[in-house]
């Protein structure tokens, strides 16, 4: 964080540290912004973001922000590597009302500066009191080794929809086909859609697990899933079977494999406790538990 300056004199008054509003940034960055101060300029919006090293990046946010600091979010996807590119939006999330769009841009690293995002890739705020980002041509992805995905919104479970990728030598988003939509989990690096399919009747809890084959014609793999879901990504799906609720199970489907972990501390709360946290571009991390108690589970592509 970027220290204020403190006065000790006599006479002076100490001025704190700017107050600061974490950032939801996917991708191999992390950080937070430092809104300016009521009443001056917006080129005192700092982000400052930090690679898997802790080396710290600073950029200016170029937006007006609400004085209130609760009603601020910044939502951003690092692409092409921490080399890469950031596109990033800054919304108002008040008490009531819809979010509002605040600003947002695209950060070239390598420039060291922000800029308006092309039309194809700019963020925006869906206008609803969930307050979803998405991209114009639908919800964004990023793979493993961090490349951008859009996969369009659909009405229908089972419509089908576009699949794009951001094109770096193009600077624009190359459609790859179309796939069923379901509730998406990930994009893998080639472009295959990662997904969960409600089984029926619902009441079952049980999930066909779909890998999507967007370059292969839309051939899509279905594999079934005995349990509740909580999350998954390229390869991968985490469950709670339903044959035993103090489980969890992590299934590979390709590699025909599957870790079983049993006797958990109360794993009926994974559903709300789970976490998935992408460690790096080839590893992840589920941590769930209760209370004091954890789990963590690593899981490398």
């Amino acid at each position: 964080m970027v220290r204020g300056l403190i006065r000790s004199a006599v006479g002076k008054v100490a001025l704190r540290p700017p107050a600061s509003v974490w950032t939801d940034i996917y991708g191999p960055l992390t950080g937070f912004l430092c809104p300016a101060p009521p009443d001056t300029p917006t080129q005192r919006n700092r982000l400052i973001l930090f690679d898997p090293n802790g080396q710290a990046r600073t950029y200016n946010l170029p937006v007006r922000l609400p004085t209130s600091r609760q009603w601020i979010q910044v939502v951003g996807y690092v692409f092409g590597g921490k080399n890469g590119s950031l596109t990033w939006i800054a919304a108002g999330i008040y008490p009531v009302g819809p979010p509002t769009d605040l600003g947002s841009g695209l950060i070239n690293f390598a420039a060291g500066r922000s800029k308006a995002a092309p039309a194809s890739i700019a963020l925006g705020v869906r206008q609803t009191s969930s307050g979803l980002f998405n991209l114009p041509s639908g919800m964004p992805y990023l793979s493993p080794n961090d490349a951008l995905f859009s996969v369009g919104s659909g009405v229908v479970d089972g419509e089908n929809v576009p699949v794009y990728r951001w094109s770096r030598a193009d600077a624009k988003l190359t459609p790859l086909g179309k796939v069923p939509l379901y509730e998406t989990l990930a994009v893998g690096d080639d472009g295959s859609l990662w997904a969960t399919r409600p089984a029926y009747p619902p009441q079952s809890q049980q999930s066909g697990y779909l890998l999507r084959e967007v370059r292969g014609g839309g051939r899509v793999q279905s594999w079934k899933i005995d349990g509740h879901v909580l999350g998954g990504g390229p390869g991968y799906v985490v469950y709670i079977p339903k044959a035993d609720p103090t489980g969890l199970d992590i299934f590979f489907p390709v590699q025909h494999r599957t870790l079983h972990y049993r006797n958990l501390n109360d794993p009926g709360k994974m559903l709300q406790l789970v976490a998935l946290w992408q460690v790096d571009a080839k590893l992840q991390a589920v941590v769930t538990g209760e209370g004091t108690k954890t789990l963590e589970i690593q899981v490398s592509q």
